[in-house]
């Protein structure tokens, strides 16, 4: 292992971006999805961004997050 993490750190939200999610936080919370719902469809889309030839979901069991499925584009 050479004295190496094998896991890399997730990145953590900047400034600018938190105040982007708490400014569409009460319109999600108005449909009763709270903060950590909101941080996994921006998760979700970053991801998409990401693997646009990849299915990307979100596995949930609730039915407002299960609505999240980018089937793979060619």
């Amino acid at each position: 292992m050479k004295g190496r993490s094998p896991f890399k750190a997730i990145s953590f939200l900047q400034e600018d971006e938190m105040s982007g999610w708490l400014r569409e936080f009460p319109e999600h919370a108005m449909c009763g999805s709270g903060l950590g719902d909101l941080s996994i469809i921006h998760d979700w889309r970053r991801l998409c961004s990401l693997n646009p030839s990849r299915r990307v979901y979100i596995w949930s069991e609730d039915v407002h997050l299960g609505a999240f499925d980018q089937l793979p584009r060619l």
